[in-house]
């Protein structure tokens, strides 16, 4: 029950002390080339994992598990992810790495992290792609909210896509 709600209540903390947080970033949104790279970023994204997935699956068996999309999963998968994942591994671990590596080395190591923390064989060069991705906008347009907001872009296509599939 208590694990349930930590994401809640995280979230929560981040939007209270955003401005404390945030306040470059947060500017930035009001700029109409930051809205330009979320859309790019969306779109190569969606692209690149969609090409990268039909290749993977016919190398490896993807699960034949049907996954039931509640709507807290939902929730979870378009709103929490995005911000905790991006959070993670953009803002907290490339940022590190770039302490004592290049831009590079340290958007490739947080996408393999991103794409481990996934666990899922079948998708992993497609997570490693999306990492690359939202790492290669978040360095160039200094706004941890391009890869946070074409994350929440991304997994809302692919659920509707699903959904629509049946």
């Amino acid at each position: 029950m208590f694990l349930s709600i930590v994401p809640t209540l995280i979230l929560m903390f981040i939007i209270k002390f955003r401005h404390k947080l945030f306040n470059d970033e947060w500017k930035a949104l009001k700029q109409r080339v930051t809205w330009e790279m979320i859309f790019y970023s969306f779109c190569i994204s969606f692209m690149g994992y969609s090409v990268l997935m039909s290749i993977s699956s016919h190398f490896l068996d993807p699960p034949s598990v049907h996954k039931t999309q509640t709507p807290i999963m939902i929730v979870y998968a378009v709103l929490f992810s995005p911000i905790f994942e991006e959070l993670i591994c953009r803002k907290l671990i490339l940022n590190q790495l770039n302490k004592h590596t290049n831009n590079n080395i340290s958007i490739t190591i947080s996408a393999l992290v991103f794409s481990v923390l996934h666990f899922d064989l079948t998708g992993f060069l497609g997570y490693v792609f999306l990492g690359i991705v939202w790492g290669y906008y978040y360095k160039k347009s200094n706004s941890i909210f391009v890869p946070i907001l074409s994350h929440f872009l991304f997994n809302y296509f692919i659920i509707l896509t699903q959904s629509v599939k049946g």
